[in-house]
């Protein structure tokens, strides 16, 4: 395929479309003879480099990196959803496929080998485009918590896992209300008590009526509880994104489920 006819095809694709096409996805291996090269197939792959570049002229911009579809179950796929899941990224047009983007599984093409795939539109709307593209960034730039943090904060992990499905409690409507929970600090240690002073900020996904407040006390009593008999110079607060000041958001940093594996 000639760059001209290449170009014209690229000019339609999009950060986040994809092919269902099965791609081999090469991985540097080594053993004791030296490195080699492997190959993954995965059942399609996803665009993940920004629009911009995709469709810039060839002679300036050859390659686009794309990622790799995995097949998961449902589990997977909700935490992907809600950003759980750093190292998988969502898109409402996999879900039929039970697939997800693995931004760990990268690759670097030449833009000519995307112009012959069948384009699948990944994003439909500028609200999915933009939490796409966030899942990417996040990817490469969320906070590295110190390992004795991640090993404390884990029974908040566990509590939110626990109680997330049952959405006929008071405890599954809270959770489900929680978009995120951030960490804020001045400056972090590497062993306890990690800082003077700790901040956990839930961030509620609406604002909530005061009978869903009502409701919801035992919850976030709870909540707090599990924060503060792990960390004693912790405090924890709900707000909403509406409330809470930029100087807030970008000085604190979202805890994930990546980062808060169980050992």
């Amino acid at each position: 395929m000639g760059a001209s006819e290449a170009g014209k095809i690229l000019d339609e694709w999009r950060q986040g479309d994809f092919t269902l096409f099965e791609v081999p996805f090469p991985v540097l291996a080594h053993d004791d003879g030296g490195m080699y090269i492997i190959e993954r197939m995965s059942p399609g792959a996803v665009v993940i480099s920004q629009t911009c570049d995709i469709v810039q002229d060839l002679s300036r911009k050859q390659f686009v990196q794309i990622a790799a579809l995995e097949k998961v179950d449902a589990e997977a796929l909700g935490a992907a959803s809600r950003l759980e899941r750093p190292r998988y990224a969502y898109l409402d047009a996999l879900v039929h496929h039970s697939l997800i983007v693995d931004l760990d599984r990268v690759a670097t093409v030449d833009k000519r080998l995307v112009a012959s795939w069948h384009r699948e539109e990944g994003c439909q709307n500028d609200i999915s485009r933009r939490a796409f593209s966030q899942a990417t960034g996040r990817h490469k730039n969320r906070f590295a918590f110190p390992d004795a943090f991640v090993d404390a904060i884990v029974g908040v992990r566990t509590w939110v896992q626990k109680h997330r499905s049952k959405v006929a409690t008071p405890r599954g409507q809270f959770i489900q209300a929680l978009a995120e929970i951030r960490v804020k600090t001045d400056k972090w240690q590497d062993e306890p008590p990690f800082s003077e002073h700790l901040e956990f900020i839930g961030i509620l996904k609406g604002d909530p009526s005061s009978a869903c407040r009502k409701l919801w006390e035992e919850p976030i009593k709870q909540l707090a509880g599990l924060i503060t008999d792990k960390f004693s110079n912790a405090v924890f607060s709900l707000t909403t994104y509406q409330d809470l000041s930029t100087f807030e958001y970008i000085t604190s940093d979202r805890l994930d489920y990546d980062g808060l594996s169980p050992k």
